[in-house]
């Protein structure tokens, strides 16, 4: 009691320093393995991220060129739509034009015939009719060509049929054709030829007419029975080969 131990242990110092530095090699070993796992692991993974990157772009790529062949076809069909509309568009008002202009020879054709049979035994008239009802027949035809012409219609294009015509041949067949609708409502018709100086002319005779038996048929339509209708036809000479023509078509209806 009241005595202190002391222990005291000799230790060989270069042995210490040894073990410690095989440690610390041990260690810096480790460092190292630990630093070059790491670096591998990092660039595995950059590789893999650009790896993605680049399937994401041409991911992309497809879908932007997908995008742009949709719209693409998107337009040629909205196109060939638009143009299927136009056609069709141009069909009805085409049918629609022609039916009103069949109608009128039609009815002339009519009225001539009951003329035909009314007078049967009278030469003279016969043979007038008949001139009249092959004038009417003429125009006619020209317009059921027009109606059979479908592939016009389908283009969109109208296309002149040019001849040399006489301008008082022109006036007769119109009157031949719309006379009688006239004397079916007691109307009078004045036809008026002014200043004529060249009664042939370069035209598209079955649309000229078309034109003028549209005019007068809606006059005949639209006056009251006894009205009075006018047709008027004037030259106004320009040059040496070529003049104006006006043509009028006046009613009290």
């Amino acid at each position: 009691h009241g005595i202190d131990w002391y222990v005291t242990i000799v230790v060989d110092y270069a042995s210490v320093l040894g073990e410690l530095d095989d440690n610390i090699k041990s260690i810096g070993m480790s460092s190292i393995l630990a630093t070059m796992i790491v670096v591998l692991l990092a660039i595995i993974l950059v590789v893999f991220i650009s790896f993605d990157s680049q399937k994401v772009r041409n991911e992309k790529q497809q879908l932007e060129e997908l995008n742009q062949s949709l719209e693409e076809a998107k337009k040629v069909t909205e196109d060939a739509l638009q143009i299927a509309e136009n056609a069709n568009k141009s069909k009805s008002y085409f049918l629609s034009n022609i039916s009103h202009d069949i109608r009128t020879p039609m009815n002339a054709i009519v009225g001539l015939a009951t003329l035909l049979s009314n007078e049967a035994d009278n030469p003279k008239k016969v043979g007038e009719y008949t001139k009249k009802l092959s004038t009417t027949s003429q125009h006619l035809l020209g317009l059921i060509n027009d109606v059979l012409d479908m592939s016009r219609i389908e283009s969109g294009e109208t296309t002149l049929n040019l001849s040399e015509e006489s301008i008082s041949s022109i006036v007769d067949e119109l009157d031949q054709i719309v006379r009688p609708q006239m004397r079916g409502k007691g109307h009078t018709f004045c036809i008026d030829i002014e200043n004529i100086v060249h009664d042939l002319i370069i035209v598209d005779k079955v649309r000229l007419k078309q034109i003028c038996l549209n005019l007068l048929t809606n006059a005949v339509k639209y006056t009251q029975n006894g009205g009075h209708i006018k047709l008027k036809m004037t030259e106004y000479l320009v040059s040496g080969r070529s003049a104006h023509y006006k043509i009028e078509v006046s009613d009290n209806g």
